[in-house]
């Protein structure tokens, strides 16, 4: 059970919950989670109370996945029984999902191996299985990870496109011509915004779709989503960046809707090589 002075420290970091009571059920509930999840792991409770805390500034701790923060503190503390059960959990699966990566399927073993000691090894005190924050599964959160160290990988032997340089198709007229020299450092300004302007997951969307080139099925199975949902998201997500784009536009511009609109279709191909020069960098 937990102390009187760890109840104390428990309310100053959560303020949503109102008695030591509630705030220590809601740990100890977390904690028996944990245990049932790998009976073989002895963590010391006030240690992975201490780390279910450290994490609840992004949600309720009743909100978190218990289980799995559970494990990941095992393997925070260098803990041996805990890292084999990581290894045998997630790591297993991670060189398959490497190879799901075009470009990238002939360097999954050693990929894999760059997943687990950036995961599990002890550098400067801390291991980046820190980095996991509870909100999500674990196995998503290494399944992207892997997807994103391979999709690095692939792009490293190739020149990284940036938004100043981008390889824009030759414009069919003239005036399109002008209207891409005379907005295009204020259309490349707009965009970056619209695109700080999203979430973490709708960032997360278009980098694994535009940026590292997965399909709707492998965006599906990175993010655990079905098809279905990982095409909606990717579509609302650009939907997103492009109404954003259009209102910054029109602030810094002071044109009509309609002349943004017109605005954008000569500036449409633009908008397509930028989404992948953006999130690629």
């Amino acid at each position: 059970m937990l102390s009187s002075g760890q109840g104390a420290f428990v309310i100053s970091r959560l303020s949503s919950y109102s008695t030591v009571a509630v705030l220590s059920g809601t740990l100890q509930r977390a904690i028996a989670q944990g245990r049932a999840a790998w009976p073989d792991l002895e963590i010391p409770d006030d240690a992975f109370a201490a780390y279910l805390l450290e994490r609840a500034a992004e949600a309720d701790v009743g909100n978190l996945h218990a289980s799995d923060l559970y494990l990941a503190c095992g393997c925070s503390r260098g803990d041996a029984r805990a890292i084999a059960r990581f290894e045998e959990a997630f790591m297993t699966p991670v060189e398959g999902i490497v190879r799901g990566v075009r470009g990238a399927d002939h360097l999954a073993a050693d990929i894999t191996q760059t997943v687990r000691m950036r995961l599990l090894s002890d550098v400067s005190g801390r291991r980046r299985i820190d980095d996991y924050r509870g909100t999500g599964p674990l196995a998503g959160w290494v399944r992207i990870v892997a997807l994103r160290l391979a999709s690095n990988a692939r792009r490293d032997a190739g020149a990284r496109p940036t938004l100043e340089g981008l390889p824009v198709p030759l414009p069919p007229t003239i005036e399109d011509a002008t209207v891409r020299a005379r907005y295009g450092a204020a259309f490349n300004d707009a965009f970056r915004r619209a695109f700080a302007a999203l979430d973490s997951e709708e960032r997360l969307v278009l980098r694994l779709h535009y940026a590292d080139g997965l399909n709707l099925d492998a965006v599906a199975d990175a993010l655990d989503f079905s098809r279905a949902t990982a095409g909606r998201r990717v579509l609302a997500a650009r939907k997103k960046v492009r109404d954003e784009t259009l209102r910054v536009l029109g602030e810094e511009l002071k044109v009509t809707r309609e002349e943004l609109e017109s605005l954008l279709v000569a500036l449409g191909s633009h908008l397509e090589v930028s989404l992948g020069a953006l999130v690629s960098a």
